[in-house]
């Protein structure tokens, strides 16, 4: 916590001195239309990660073992982890660097800024560097995270709000903590118990990268709609 305390207070200072602005451009208020973005963006992307493991699960035919013990402690120490791990990164990736790169650059240069960044920083903290320099999974984590920043950074543009984008970060990593193994917290669920493998490579990354275009380009149209609503 004092880490987001000490990001918060970088943040206040970088958009005083580059924008003459304070942290209500992080739209966190007023807190009752922001809470309720933030739980909607969370059972929004919840909605359609399971869609995803779906398509997963019949592409693979995956056999599912559900935890029938279940403990709710654990849980909520999942979800807890992620909200503070995602909170960090949207302030730094999705906050006021965001906002003064958009004011500075404009909205496009800013959002591939963004997104560019993050899917880099995705190469450290998989720690995928120090497994040596493999092309394709580079690429890959990039695309597919550098996608997802872009979803995420486009949502906090046009919702004027962190709150949303961080129901989407908070709600991906959790779900995906019920169902994969993941540190340091995964498989909470489900188990997967047999899978098919694809046997053409080439064939299975298409459909690895086609599957993880489908939550950042399904928000990108969620955002739109939305937009045009609450307008």
């Amino acid at each position: 916590m004092i880490g987001i305390v000490v990001i918060f207070l970088a943040s206040w200072l970088l958009l005083y001195f580059f924008e003459s602005k304070g942290l209500n451009v992080l739209g966190i208020f007023p807190l009752k239309k922001t809470i309720i973005e933030f739980i909607f963006g969370i059972f929004y992307i919840f909605l359609i990660t399971l869609i995803v493991i779906g398509i997963d699960t019949y592409t693979y035919k995956i056999e599912w073992n559900i935890n029938t013990n279940i403990d709710y402690s654990i849980l909520a120490h999942s979800f807890w982890y992620h909200l503070k791990s995602a909170l960090t990164e949207d302030l730094v990736f999705r906050g006021a660097i965001l906002y003064i790169l958009v004011s500075k650059l404009g909205i496009r240069t800013g959002l591939l800024l963004s997104a560019t960044i993050f899917g880099i920083y995705h190469w450290f903290s998989f720690e995928m560097l120090n497994k040596g320099i493999r092309i394709i999974p580079l690429l890959y984590v990039f695309l597919i995270t550098g996608a997802s920043g872009f979803a995420w950074a486009y949502a906090f543009i046009k919702t004027h709000s962190i709150m949303m984008p961080l129901g989407f970060h908070v709600g991906s990593n959790f779900i995906f903590s019920l169902y994969y193994k993941n540190a340091p917290y995964g498989e909470l669920v489900f188990t997967e118990l047999s899978k098919i493998k694809i046997e053409d490579q080439w064939l299975n990354l298409l459909y690895l990268v086609s599957k993880g275009l489908i939550a950042p380009v399904l928000t990108i149209i969620f955002i739109k709609y939305w937009v045009r609503k609450n307008d």
